[in-house]
């Protein structure tokens, strides 16, 4: 096409028009930079770099208690890369008060006898010639027999199957019927573990005896029945919101839950141009246990494969591939060991590639999906999220309809959320609902306290999920390109703005929170350019675990002051104000008489330091040190 100089083109008119509309034509005739169109969602163009050979996954399965010289079946799993010929499975003693008898120890699943009473420690190893990892299971040899499970922990059954199956995952249905000592019934689905195997994971609440009952479509699976006998132990369980208190979280002992949440949507996944990969996502969970993170919210299909392979052959014809699932336990038994509560996003809405909701062939291939990852999964300190981005694919009663898959085979009764995509900051829209356990769970870059506050209207916990990304620079232009992430005081306004107003956040670094995939460099959670942030970001639990922060309620309207200021507040015993952009007193109203300890907490050191009593029954002045951000703290004597 040529264009005269007699031409008369209105060029910023049709600048404004493409950049509205985001025309492919634009992205042919001029810079896709200049027009500012939506930011694609892969984002490096990297060459093909073939994996390298990793370790093979062992796992020696849950412990056991069983009679002397009675046969039990070991549940041991072993899965692996494929990237050697074959991988070596062996079974070893460790321990224990006499020899046991082991037949088919170069499987997976023994057959062994134990002579006499006692403890034994026995020892699965896979090899694959290159690297080779190993595991522990201790087997409790006792007269009584009875199977033996810890109180919020994990009672894990195989079973084989016996028909022939051209696709077990789609082919057969099996389901467990418990019966909980106070006569309780609960379900739960069996879930395809490859081959004939099947599994049943439940994590029992309530001391006593448990029996259960499978009823099948597969002859070999119908009627299998047990029991065990639940004792107790000093697990804490999931989290839940806390019933007096329905804005805070609690774990299933009662323990009261500070929610820090960071995200990591490729925590499952492996990348060899990023460096991501199990060992590199074990010292990433290290670092982020050690910093006091206790929430991590991932995608389940953020990546096509891991060490286990793809998570389907072919998702058209539902092909799933346990070898994934596999990696994926051991990746969630990595986080709960370190007391990290895993929210598995199930599938992004549509994301371009086949792996997100848009992908499956049909409804009834979606809601398949989503009961094998509520029967594989809710035993564990988990929550579930029906979809991120939702609003990008298909109407919100899709996303119903497997809110409703999810509550309808999850007997441990999993907190359940969905998350906005960029066309909505909020999804309190779901909030009124049964199913949806927050009051919103958003995606929300402005108005931070102010939508904390509006959605605090359902008695449900408010968390926004997606409100940086520090220093994030997608494009490597040199320039961050997420709001609240470009400084360090940017990204620390934010986040008090949201824990200020009754929420709870989770947040994000540029190096870590894609796999790598969105920042310049590789996944690396020991970038210098961190530091700072995290440093910083653990002072807010630092403070309010120090508190009865449950107890709390922002009440803004007690303060006076020039500045940006917020109030939480337990009348009549504590008190907490932040406040930033003035150095003036501020008025806070405590109209309740006493005596109250006033201590200045310093938001960047997380020092505090004493100001001495203030008397209240009115108006109390607190004056700030500067103009930077700082927390006062009043607690009744």
């Amino acid at each position: 096409m040529s264009i005269s100089n007699q031409s008369q083109i209105n060029f910023p008119r049709l600048r404004a028009i493409l950049q509205r509309s985001c025309l492919a034509i634009a992205l042919v005739l001029f810079s896709g930079a200049a027009f500012g169109c939506r930011e694609p969602k892969e984002d490096k163009v990297r060459p093909i770099v073939q994996p390298p050979n990793a370790a093979p996954v062992a796992r020696a399965g849950a412990d056991l208690t069983v009679k002397p010289n009675t046969p039990v079946q070991l549940l041991g799993t072993v899965s692996d890369d494929g990237l050697t010929p074959s991988v070596a499975i062996d079974w070893t003693q460790i321990s224990g008060p006499g020899k046991a008898v082991l037949e088919n120890e170069k499987t997976a699943t023994p057959t062994a006898r134990f002579p006499t009473e006692g403890t034994y420690t026995l020892k699965l190893t896979a090899n694959d010639g290159e690297m080779a990892t190993e595991d522990e299971v201790q087997i409790v040899v006792t007269q009584k027999g009875d199977v033996r499970v810890p109180a919020l922990g994990v009672f894990d059954r195989a079973f084989t199957h016996t028909g022939s199956y051209a696709n077990p995952y789609t082919d057969v249905t099996a389901t467990a019927t418990l019966t909980r000592p106070d006569g309780q019934i609960l379900t739960i689905p069996l879930f395809w573990d490859g081959d004939t195997t099947w599994r049943m994971r439940v994590s029992p609440d309530v001391e006593g005896n448990w029996q259960w009952l499978v009823s099948s479509t597969d002859a070999g699976l119908n009627g299998q029945s047990g029991t065990f006998a639940v004792v107790a132990s000093n697990n804490r369980g999931g989290i839940r919101a806390i019933d007096r208190y329905p804005y805070h979280f609690e774990t299933q002992d009662g323990t009261p839950f500070w929610f820090f949440g960071d995200t990591n949507w490729n925590l499952f996944g492996i990348d060899p141009q990023e460096n991501l990969d199990r060992q590199a996502i074990e010292h990433y969970l290290d670092v982020r246990a050690s910093q006091g993170f206790n929430y991590i919210h991932a995608n389940l299909l953020s990546t096509e494969a891991n060490e286990g392979g793809k998570a389907f052959d072919s998702f058209e014809a539902e092909t799933i591939n346990p070898a994934f699932w596999q990696e994926v336990d051991s990746r969630i038994e990595s986080l709960n060991r370190r007391g990290i509560t895993a929210m598995l996003i199930l599938a992004w809405g549509k994301d371009g590639k086949v792996g997100d909701w848009e992908g499956f062939p049909d409804n009834e291939a979606r809601q398949r999906y989503a009961r094998y990852i509520v029967a594989r999964y809710s035993a564990y300190n988990v929550a579930f999220n029906v979809g991120a981005e939702w609003n990008e694919f298909a109407e919100a009663s899709l996303y119903r309809d497997l809110a409703s898959v999810v509550v309808r085979n999850d007997p441990h009764d999993r907190l359940i959320a969905i998350h906005p995509g960029e066309l909505a900051f909020s999804v309190k829209q779901f909030a009124p609902e049964d199913w949806m356990s927050f009051g919103d769970y958003q995606q929300n870059y402005s108005k931070l306290h102010d939508r904390i506050l509006e959605a605090r209207n359902r008695n449900k916990p408010v968390v926004n999920s997606e409100y940086a990304y520090y220093l994030r620079d997608q494009n490597g232009d040199g320039r961050v390109d997420k709001p609240n992430s470009k400084t360090l005081e940017e990204i620390r306004h934010a986040s008090w703005d949201i824990v200020m107003a009754g929420g709870y956040l989770v947040t994000g670094w540029g190096t870590t929170y894609f796999g790598g995939r969105r920042d310049p460099d590789v996944f690396n959670v020991d970038a210098p350019k961190n530091d700072d942030w995290e440093a910083q970001v653990q002072h807010l639990p630092g403070l309010f675990t120090s508190l009865e922060w449950w107890k709390l309620e922002p009440d803004d309207r007690l303060l006076e002051t020039r500045g940006t200021g917020y109030v939480l507040a337990e009348p009549g015993r504590q008190y907490v104000v932040y406040v930033r952009n003035t150095d003036r007193p501020l008025s806070l109203q405590v109209r309740e008489a006493g005596t109250y300890t006033v201590q200045l907490f310093d938001p960047r050191s997380g020092t505090k330091t004493p100001q001495g009593d203030v008397t209240g029954g009115g108006t109390v002045t607190l004056t700030p040190s500067d103009r930077q951000d700082w927390v006062f703290v009043l607690s009744n004597k």
